[in-house]
């Protein structure tokens, strides 16, 4: 169902659209916008770049309800290369429960916009197991994990 190639596409008002691995990108002059996200993963990570024709791209921004009803999300990991959302990214995902930031709470709170339906207790990526309270999270075999 979901596409497993990278596909390029030039919509009629000429913006560019790149999907990939269940997300679609708008490509903008100051890089990539996540747009939507049709998958059935629990735990998405969302890319800190995609790679168009040898060039990198950094993701730096996210619309609306990337995350509209997908059922099975249980978490998503926002990366700290995002410097503007437009508004909530979940809307109506039943099992929803994590937020990941990959980054610190001060890139974290530096994103433009960002509010709405993510658990009040966000989750602060540590690659070291923290010694100061807090919430915190880090990768075991691919997945996020809290501490």
């Amino acid at each position: 169902i979901y596409d497993l190639h990278p596909y390029i596409y030039t919509e009629e008002n000429g913006s560019i659209l790149y999907t990939h691995d269940g997300f679609t990108f708008a490509i903008t002059e100051s890089g990539a916008k996540l747009i939507d996200y049709i998958g059935d993963k629990e735990y998405v990570i969302i890319p800190e770049t995609i790679t168009i024709n040898n060039q990198k791209i950094t993701v730096n921004d996210c619309g609306q309800y990337v995350f509209y009803m997908v059922n099975t999300l249980v978490g998503y990991v926002l990366p700290n290369t995002i410097t503007h959302v437009d508004g909530s990214l979940t809307y109506n995902c039943q099992k929803f429960q994590y937020f990941f930031f990959h980054g610190t709470d001060e890139e974290f709170l530096a994103i433009k916009n960002f509010f709405g339906s993510f658990p009040s207790n966000r989750y602060i990526y540590s690659e070291e197991e923290p010694t100061q309270s807090g919430s915190y999270w880090h990768y075991v075999d691919g997945v996020p994990t809290v501490w």
